[in-house]
Formats: structure tokens, sequence, C-alpha cells
């Protein structure tokens, strides 16, 4: 566990593990008034609910703490230095980020983007590392059972085996410093459209994300290897979704949230075009697809606001389903 606190450091920073402060120690008072917050915080989280004001969400580094939640959780303490973080903080930051990624795998599962296969996995903030399931159903997905693995592949702590397509992850958190989130999923409707050669095309306001297009990774297989995984990061470029022929879909965002519900609205937006496919007796030049004027109307479908009223109710709906529901 000490070693997975290291990794949630932030840069420079002091621990309470590494300053001895004798004459500052906190009373026991104060510690249990910072033990409550830390546990309505948490209640907060599991509920589904925004951050606690002293947490925010930053591009690729996710949860992470305000200036204001490090001064209120040093108990006002003028002696500490301001880059101070106490492992009270830390070990808050860890689970709050852990459970979004166990509630994320759930997600994937119980919508149907994946039912025995798939995994989300999150960026450790300000690391080259991620916390990421072990090989089993992300339907199974729990705060305890997650792996930290490197972008080379390693495991740092935990125990279990990761899935052997860790590298879908590990390759893409080390091509682009903004991506907080990978989801990788094998949602059925994106799946029929690469094998009818047909591309995505934006036919509702949440396709919208996608207004730069989703390329398509050709080759079959899995990406079991690290060549494989550099590959598919190149296919990806910047964007912030991907589709492999006959296998699946892979989304990058910021966090772990924007991607889980971007793959959601991916899944959505081609189950809708097959639909509108077979509506048109399979003549596709009927489809009203957007045109790139109108798909940047709505390009805007994963702005704060919209990511948090989707995770709001895609969270819910996982936490009331039944596994296989």
């Amino acid at each position: 566990m000490r070693d997975e606190l290291r990794l949630l450091e932030p840069a420079g920073a002091e621990t309470d593990a590494s300053v001895e402060r004798p004459d500052r120690r906190l009373d026991a008072r104060d510690r249990a008034s910072a033990g409550q917050r830390a546990d309505r915080d948490t209640r907060k989280l599991d509920r589904g609910g925004p951050l606690p004001h002293r947490y925010r969400e930053e591009p690729y580094r996710g949860v992470v703490l305000t200036r204001a939640g490090v001064d209120r959780l040093a108990i006002d303490d003028a002696r500490r230095p301001r880059a101070h973080v106490s492992i009270a903080m830390i070990v808050e930051a860890r689970e709050a980020l852990r459970h979004e990624v166990a509630l994320a795998n759930r997600i994937i599962e119980r919508f149907g983007l994946s039912n025995a296969f798939g995994h989300v996995s999150a960026r450790i903030p300000g690391t080259d590392t991620f916390l990421f399931p072990p090989r089993r159903s992300p339907g199974f997905a729990d705060e305890q059972s997650l792996l930290v693995l490197d972008t080379d592949g390693k495991l740092l702590a935990g125990k279990g085996t990761p899935n052997s397509e860790l590298w879908i992850h590990a390759r893409a958190y080390a091509a682009r410093a903004d991506i907080g989130g990978v989801v990788h999923a094998h949602p059925p409707a994106c799946v029929c459209l690469t094998q009818i050669g047909q591309p995505h095309r934006i036919v509702h306001n949440q396709g919208g994300i996608f207004a730069d297009g989703v390329p398509e990774f050709k080759r079959i297989g899995l990406i079991r290897t690290r060549e494989l995984g550099d590959l598919l990061a190149q296919s990806l470029g910047r964007g912030i979704a991907i589709m492999m022929r006959g296998h699946g879909i892979t989304t990058a965002a910021a966090d772990v949230r924007t991607a889980t519900i971007a793959a959601c609205f991916l899944e959505e937006s081609a189950a809708l075009q097959l639909r509108m496919l077979a509506a048109a007796g399979g003549d596709a030049s009927r489809i009203r697809a957007y045109t790139p004027e109108e798909a940047e109307r709505v390009r805007d479908q994963v702005a704060p606001g919209i990511v948090e009223r989707a995770w709001e109710y895609y969270a819910a709906v996982a936490e009331l389903k039944p596994l296989g529901g």
C-alpha cells in the first residue's frame, strides 16, 4: 500500500510520513474531524454525487486536491509547507479514483458494452501508472481488486493477473499525456458496423463528440503486445474513439468518466445507425447523417455538465441492475 501511496503523491510534495513536526502534531480532535470529512466525502462519491469542494477534475490527471482542500485538511497549520499533502489526503484521493474505475467497469457490463470481457482503466494523477482491473469480467470489478501497472506493462501493485490486452491502455497513456481514462469494450452495434463496411456516421446529438470522425483499426486479433498497443495508439491519434474490426472499440479521454460516457454514446450512435439502415432497406444514402456544420453544433456533448449528468444516470442504473441484467 505504501508503494501505491508514493505513486499518488504530487511531485515535490511532502507527506506526514516524510516530515516530522513534533511541536505541531494534530491533536485527536483535529484528526477525528478530518476523518469525519473524509467519510462524508466518500459517501457522496459512492452515491455518484459531485466531487467534494476540495477536489477537482483536471485534463488527464483526473481527481486532484484543490489548493483549498490541501489547506483545509492541513487544519490551518501555518507552519506546514504550502505543498504539504498528508497521507490521509492521498488515501482519500486514491479511494475516490478506485471507486470510479471499479464503477466504470461495472457500467460497461451492465449496459451491454461488454460481458465476460472488456476493461476500463484510469491514470494515477501525475504519473505514468494506471489503475486496471484483474483478469475477469468487468461486471465483477471492485475497488480492492484493482491493480497498478505502468506504461511498460509492469505490474507495480495489487494481486492478480492483468488482462492480456493491457497494452491497449498502457500504450495509450504512453502516447498521450492528456489521456486520463481508457475504455476497451465489445459493443455489438459497433462491431456490426465494422463487419458490414459502414463507417460511423453522426445521426443524433450525442454523436456530436465524434465530429472529427471515428477511425477503424482493421487488423483482426487481440492487442497482446507492446508493438500492437503502439500501433493502436497511433491509429487513434488525437481522437476520442476508435473502432476495431470484428473486435470492439477503444475510447480515451481526459478522465475515466468521460471515456466511459464516450463509449456508451458511441454504441448508442451505432445502434441507431443500424436501425436507420434497416429502415432504409439497406440503402445507406437514405440516412440523413449530420453534415459537418450540423455536427459542429453538438460537438460539446462531453462538456463537464453533460458528463456529470450522464455519469449520474449510468452509475445509478449500474448499481441497481444485476450482473448480466
